[in-house]
């Protein structure tokens, strides 16, 4: 009997240090994981970044004959706010923002060290291509009665793009980082009684 309760004591004795050993394998696991993130949020801290964002201007169009038609846009004016900053030990040097053949840098290095920086670029119609539209804004669409309603819009998502640079540098080193931002346009159907010319050019307001 005694010989028997040994053999129990030793596989009770086995079977914790096995439960131990796995315990101790996933404290392990877990402190490397605790380890890497650690390696990676500090990696991501040392890395510069760029975020842009911008408005979405408003355009005011006339009435359009039934069918695809294309609206030819006036010029749009955008205005951006860059969050950036650069890596630890580096310096600002420039942002530059682009969109269609219009560009606008900033190298003063007082306005480099304020976050989010804000860039106006006015884009000229001749860079803008035409908008096809379907269905809004035509001859047979009733307008709200009342003066107060809500006018008939449609957003035209990612119409164009503005592509953003980040300089930073050291004594030695340089650096770029690059950021893109989706524009679009917002497209405001006139009531036929506020037309003017004919309702056939469209305006832009903020």
């Amino acid at each position: 009997m005694d010989k028997v309760l040994g053999t129990l004591d030793i596989f009770h004795v086995n079977r914790s240090l096995g439960d131990m050993k796995k315990i101790a394998s996933k404290l392990v696991l877990l402190i490397q994981l605790v380890v890497v993130h650690g390696a990676l949020a500090q990696e991501a801290s040392q890395t510069a970044a760029l975020i842009l964002n911008a408005n979405t201007p408003q355009i005011k169009i006339g009435r359009l004959a039934e069918g695809r038609q294309p609206v030819l846009l006036p010029t749009l004016i955008y205005t951006l706010a860059a969050e950036a900053h650069c890596q630890e030990g580096w310096q600002p040097r420039q942002l530059s923002v682009s969109i269609a053949d219009s560009r606008k840098t900033i190298s003063d290095e007082t306005l480099l060290q304020s976050s989010p920086l804000t860039i106006e670029l006015k884009i000229p119609a001749e860079q803008l291509s035409p908008i096809i539209i379907e269905e809004f804004c035509n001859t047979n669409m009733k307008m709200a009665e009342s003066a107060d309603s809500v006018p008939v819009t449609l957003t035209v998502n990612s119409f164009m793009s503005a592509q953003g640079s980040w300089h930073c540098a050291t004594a030695d080193q340089q650096s770029v980082t690059y950021a893109s931002q989706a524009l679009d346009v917002l497209l405001l159907c006139s009531d036929p009684s506020d037309d003017t010319n004919g309702g056939a050019a469209p305006t832009a307001s903020e």
